[in-house]
C-alpha cells in the first residue's frame, strides 16, 4: 500500500508560520539587546545591530523551516540560510560603523539609514543561498526567489520602521491608548508581509513539486 500523499502547503501555513516568526525574533532581538547592554555596562563591549539580525534571522528561518519541512527537502537549509545571511549582513554593518566612528568620528552614519541596506544585503545573502542550494535544481525560475525575498523583507522592514513617526506631541493630547495599539500594529505587521510575499513564490513552487511527484508516481504504478 502507498503511503499517502501529503497535503499541499498553504497560503494560510506560510503566512502563519512567517508571523510567528516575525514575532519570535522580535522577542530574541529584545533579549539579545538586553544581554548586550549587560555586557556594555559590565566589562565594555559596545552594543551593536547584530542582535537585530541573529534574533530576526533566527525567527523567522526557524518557523520558515518547520512551515515547509513536511513539503519540501532540505528546508532545514531555510533556516540555516536566513540565519547566517541576516547575522553576516548586521555583523557587518556593526564593523563599518565602528570602523567609521574610528577613522572618522566626525561623521555620525544614522543607524535607521543603514539598516534598510543591511537588510536588503542580509535578504540578499539568504535569498542567494536559498537558491544555490535548496530551490535551483527542483524549481523551475527558481532565481526569482532572490527577488521576492528582497522586495518582502524591504518593504516589512520600512514599514516596521514607520514606528517613530508616531511619535506626537503630548500637546495635542492624543490618545496614549492609540498611540500604542498603532505602534504595535507597525511592528507585527512586517510578519504577515513578509510571509504573504514570499509566500507568493515558494507556495505554488514547492505543490508544483508535489504534484509531479505524484504524477510520477501514479505513472510508476500502472507501469
Amino acid at each position: 500500500m502507498n503511503a499517502p500523499l501529503q497535503k499541499n502547503l498553504t497560503m494560510k501555513r506560510w503566512v502563519l508560520f512567517t508571523t510567528y516568526g516575525w514575532f519570535i525574533g522580535i522577542l530574541l532581538v529584545v533579549g539579545f539587546a538586553l544581554i548586550g547592554e549587560v555586557l556594555s555596562n559590565t566589562i565594555g563591549i559596545p552594543g551593536g545591530q547584530a542582535a537585530v539580525g541573529i534574533g530576526m534571522g533566527a525567527g523567522v528561518g526557524l518557523m520558515q523551516w518547520l512551515a515547509a519541512r513536511k513539503y519540501l527537502t532540505s528546508s532545514q537549509k531555510l533556516f540555516w540560510f536566513t540565519f547566517i545571511g541576516f547575522s553576516l549582513a548586521f555583523i557587518l554593518q556593526d564593523i563599518v560603523a565602528i570602523t567609521l566612528d574610528s577613522v572618522k568620528p566626525d561623521v555620525s552614519v544614522k543607524v535607521e539609514t543603514m539598516i534598510p541596506f543591511t537588510v536588503l544585503l542580509g535578504a540578499f545573502i539568504s535569498g542567494w543561498l536559498q537558491y544555490k542550494f535548496v530551490f535551483k535544481k527542483i524549481i523551475d525560475k527558481a532565481v526569482n526567489w532572490i527577488f521576492y525575498s528582497m522586495a518582502s523583507w524591504l518593504l516589512a522592514t520600512i514599514i516596521t520602521m514607520g514606528t517613530p513617526l508616531l511619535k506626537f506631541n503630548m500637546g495635542e493630547n492624543f490618545p496614549k491608548v492609540l498611540i500604542a495599539i498603532f505602534a504595535a500594529l507597525f511592528l507585527t505587521i512586517g510578519g504577515p508581509i513578509l510571509g504573504y510575499i514570499t509566500g507568493r513564490f515558494i507556495v505554488t513552487k514547492v505543490n508544483g513539486l508535489n504534484e509531479n511527484d505524484s504524477t510520477n508516481a501514479q505513472q510508476k504504478n500502472w507501469q
